[in-house]
């Protein structure tokens, strides 16, 4: 038994039954029972708590991040977009959402304010 596989035994059900390895050591579900999947609905109690047992070896993300092929024939792979977009670089943009308040009363050029206040004391008086 390799050093990983005492996890998969407790975390993920029984082997043949809710996964496989295949030739690499990698889980798989292919040929299983779609309820009977370590992945399904079903399943779900059992990685509800995956922050408290995995490990987040390539092997655990592999079988919980499967690729697939979409009902159009694309080829999907969530770890492969997941990977490829860490190699991305990170541009801090934290207060690119923070909207600038107007100071409370703009300031106008000196006419303007000067008309502006004659016309409100003509209007008032």
């Amino acid at each position: 038994m390799d050093g990983n596989r005492w996890v998969y035994a407790d975390r993920l059900g029984q082997e043949g039954v809710n996964y496989k390895l295949d030739a690499n050591g990698y889980i798989t579900t292919e040929g299983l029972a779609d309820a009977d999947k370590w992945t399904s609905k079903e399943a779900q109690p059992l990685t509800q708590l995956a922050n408290m047992v995995y490990i987040f070896s390539d092997v655990e993300l592999k079988a919980r991040y499967v690729a697939y092929k979409t009902a159009k024939g694309r080829d999907m792979d969530p770890l492969a977009y997941y990977n490829a977009f860490l190699k991305q670089p990170f541009t801090n943009s934290s207060g690119a959402g923070v909207i600038n308040h107007l100071p409370m009363r703009p300031t106008l050029p000196a006419s303007t304010a000067r008309t502006l206040s004659s016309s409100f004391s003509a209007r008032n008086h």
